[in-house]
C-alpha cells in the first residue's frame, strides 16, 4: 500500500507541469470583470497621501519635510496636487487636471505630468494595466502578500499584477519597463468599499516613498463639482510659478507614465 501511494505521488509530481493552467486559474476575462466590478463601486473619491521619501532598505529619511499628495477623481477625470507639508502649513508645488491619460491643465504649465498613484489602483482596466506594466498574463501563480492569499499575473521576467484572491483588489504592481513597484496595503472597508490605507512606491534607483492615505467620503457630489478646467484656472490662474521643486515628484516624472496634452 505504501509503495502504491508513493508511486501515485511520484506520477502526480511528474504530470503536474503538463496540466493546463486553466485547470487551476480563472480566465483573464473573468479576472478583469471581477476587478472592474469592484472598482466601479467607487465612482468618485478624495484621498490624501502623506508619503515620506527614504533611501531603500536603510530607511534613512532624505527629506525632513513631508509631502501631501491630494487626488480627487470622478469618473475618468482626476485632479492631483503636490504640496510641501511643514507642521500644519502646506504650500502647493505642482498640480494637474487630467482625463485618463490626457493632461487638461497644469500648474505650472507643462506638457506632461505623472499619472496619479491611485490611477493604477482604481482607474486603469486590468488589460490596460497589464499592457503598461509589461505583464505576461498567460503566466499565473498563487502567493501571499501581507499574509493575504493572492493571484499573481506575470513572472520575474515580466511585469506583475498581484490581486487579493478574495477582495479582487490590487495589492502589488511591478512595472517591467520602468522598474518600479507599487504596494497597496492595510485595506479596510469604507462604506462597503475596500480601500488601502497605505501606499508604498519602490523606485528603480533603490529609493522608496511610503505613507498613509486618508480618505474622504466616497461617491460624494463635491468631488465631481470641482473637476473642471474653469475651476482649475480660477484657483491657479493668478499664481506665480513656484520657487521650489519636489524631489519626490521628480522621481515620479522619471519613472511613471505621463499624462500628456492632447
Amino acid at each position: 500500500m505504501q509503495i502504491a501511494c508513493a508511486l501515485l505521488l511520484l506520477i502526480s509530481i511528474i504530470m503536474a507541469p503538463a496540466i493546463p493552467a486553466g485547470a487551476f486559474f480563472p480566465s483573464f476575462d473573468t479576472l478583469e470583470s471581477q476587478t472592474q466590478a469592484q472598482s466601479q463601486r467607487l465612482h468618485s473619491y478624495q484621498a490624501i497621501w502623506l508619503p515620506q521619501l527614504s533611501e531603500g532598505a536603510s530607511n534613512a529619511t532624505l527629506e525632513t519635510g513631508r509631502m501631501r499628495v491630494t487626488t480627487i477623481q470622478s469618473g475618468l477625470i482626476w485632479y492631483q496636487e503636490w504640496a510641501s507639508k511643514e507642521d500644519q502649513a502646506a504650500k502647493v508645488i505642482s498640480a494637474a487636471l487630467g482625463g485618463e491619460t490626457d493632461l487638461m491643465a497644469s500648474y505650472p504649465s507643462v506638457s506632461s505630468f505623472p499619472m496619479p498613484v491611485l490611477y493604477y489602483w482604481h482607474l486603469a482596466p486590468l488589460s490596460d494595466l497589464a499592457e503598461q506594466l509589461g505583464t505576461d498574463t498567460s503566466k499565473m501563480r498563487f502567493s501571499f502578500f501581507a499574509n493575504r492569499p493572492c493571484l499573481v499575473l506575470g513572472n520575474k521576467n515580466s511585469g506583475q499584477i498581484w490581486l487579493d484572491n478574495e477582495r479582487n483588489v490590487p495589492v502589488r504592481l511591478v512595472s517591467e519597463p520602468q522598474g518600479w513597484t507599487l504596494e497597496f496595503s492595510r485595506y479596510n472597508l469604507l462604506e462597503g468599499i475596500w480601500v488601502p490605507r497605505e501606499v508604498s512606491v519602490h523606485f528603480a534607483n533603490g529609493q522608496k516613498m511610503s505613507g498613509e492615505i486618508k480618505w474622504g467620503a466616497p461617491n460624494s457630489a463635491q468631488a465631481r463639482s470641482i473637476l473642471s478646467t474653469n475651476m482649475f484656472q480660477q484657483r491657479f490662474g493668478g499664481f506665480a510659478p513656484p520657487q521650489e521643486t519636489s524631489r519626490p515628484l521628480d522621481l515620479f516624472r522619471d519613472d511613471f507614465s505621463q499624462a500628456v496634452k492632447p
